[in-house]
């Protein structure tokens, strides 16, 4: 993904669209050693089949290494935002051939949010959709280390079936420290890396996390 040329004022964009494309936010160094870590645990059991959104995805909620590089990304993901972000959490995704996303929104810890392409087995494109706040439909096609952020409580955002065999990436959730949900600091853990109380491992990703746009 290529920097959009439209895009001559960030903050002013994601304030008016509720996205944007942001290429190369990690390195390819940081995204391949995420991207083996990914794989890595997929391969060994370290995480678990989600029953609710992505039926049979892996997924793991709260990574220490995922949280970390949430905390440490939250700062510039600001200032390009035109943002104070608190962090809330991470959550670790890998689709196989065929799975799709439906059109959603989130729930208010993912205010806003960020998805980071890791990486994939075929390399085959593979947009993620969003319908902006200015009515657009835009697919956009991430490479490792590439990211869209969108806000996830006001922005619907889908994937169609997935066309590789295996496709990995990471949500980093946050929210507004002027906003009404601050109080999601660290979606109400004591601290990041920490399962939640109710459903250890498992995450509200799960369940009442999101909500399904019909007709999307």
């Amino acid at each position: 993904m290529s920097p959009e040329p439209w895009v001559t004022d960030p903050a002013s964009h994601f304030h008016d669209a509720g996205y944007l494309p942001m290429p190369g936010l990690i390195s390819p160094e940081l995204t391949g050693f995420l991207d083996r870590s990914a794989r890595l645990q997929i391969a060994t059991g370290g995480l678990s089949s989600d029953t609710a959104q992505v039926e049979g995805s892996r997924v793991r909620y709260g990574d220490p290494t995922f949280d970390t590089l949430l905390a440490d990304l939250g700062p510039r993901l600001g200032d390009r935002l035109g943002l104070d972000l608190i962090p809330t959490y991470s959550f670790l995704r890998g689709y196989s051939r065929d799975m799709a996303l439906q059109a959603h929104t989130d729930r208010p810890a993912c205010e806003i949010s960020v998805t980071l392409h890791l990486g994939s087995d075929d390399r085959i494109p593979w947009p993620i959709c969003a319908h902006g706040l200015d009515d657009v439909d835009v697919a956009v096609v991430l490479n490792p280390g590439d990211a869209l952020a969108y806000r996830g409580c006001e922005v619907p955002h889908w994937r169609d079936r997935c066309p590789s065999r295996a496709y990995r990436q990471v949500f980093l959730h946050y929210v507004d420290a002027k906003g009404p949900y601050a109080a999601e600091r660290f979606d109400r853990r004591p601290f990041l890396g920490a399962a939640l109380p109710a459903v250890a491992g498992e995450g509200r990703e799960q369940g009442p996390a999101w909500r399904h746009v019909a007709g999307s």
